[in-house]
């Protein structure tokens, strides 16, 4: 704990003195009494400092997000978990047999990359493009409204374009990614892994896995991405 914390300019020796005011005493600054108390603590005297005289270790604590990038954390957690949740069904992470069929080994692989890595990517450089691109504090309640959609909530929308792009791929190659017949597949990993057929119809062992994959859907939901991109960065920069 520091042994000496400096209070708007002034060196504190007991640290704990600062948070001790009495609730009672109302704190009055130089443009008039406030609701609720503004401490300036740091473990020396204010300075002027750019970030460049920050120490690297402490950068951290002086980053501000909007309320706009804050809208957009929140929607991307809840849209890269809705996506998550149709995972199960295409067998996409199917880690324990990942050497044990080459399908199963591009599927992972194809998934980490699309599913686990492109997303933090984008989340990252989302978070980059839209810094400046908040409400202002004047502006009025409408456009803080539109400037928060615009720039928070149209961005998370990129994770729906990373789960097309990774369907559209599978269905351009099935066959790189899952067996088309049972018999092709070790009998013991038969009732995990799943096969793939292009239309509904199609024979399947009663009981066996499988996913069912448009003959020409694969360039559809490559279309569906760029769509998404678009919504996603697209309208905001226009916008902005």
């Amino acid at each position: 704990m520091l042994s000496k914390f400096w209070l708007f300019g002034t060196p504190v020796e007991d640290a704990s003195r600062v948070f001790e005011r009495n609730a009672a005493e109302p704190f009055v600054a130089a443009d008039g009494p406030r609701a609720s108390y503004q401490f300036t603590c740091s473990s020396g005297p204010p300075q002027n400092n750019t970030l460049a005289d920050i120490p690297h270790g402490s950068r951290g604590a002086y980053m501000n997000l909007g309320i706009h990038q804050n809208v957009f954390i929140v929607f991307f957690a809840i849209f890269w978990g809705a996506v998550a949740n149709v995972q199960p069904r295409w067998k996409a992470f199917q880690w324990p047999l990942i050497f044990k069929l080459k399908e199963v080994f591009w599927r992972v692989v194809l998934a980490v990359v699309i599913m686990n890595i492109l997303p933090v990517l984008y989340f990252g450089i989302s978070l980059w493009v839209t810094h400046d691109r908040g409400p202002a504090g004047s502006d009025s309640v409408a456009r803080t409204i539109t400037a928060v959609v615009l720039q928070g909530v149209l961005p998370a929308f990129g994770m729906f374009a990373l789960y097309r792009m990774w369907l559209g791929i599978v269905e351009l190659r099935p066959h790189w990614f899952y067996k088309r017949e049972s018999v092709d597949i070790p009998e013991p990993y038969r009732h995990v892994e799943p096969t793939y057929r292009h239309r509904w119809d199609e024979s399947k062992e009663n009981g066996m896995p499988v996913v069912d994959l448009g003959v020409d859907g694969g360039w559809r939901n490559i279309l569906a991405a760029v769509f998404y991109l678009f919504i996603a960065q697209g309208l905001p920069w226009l916008f902005r």
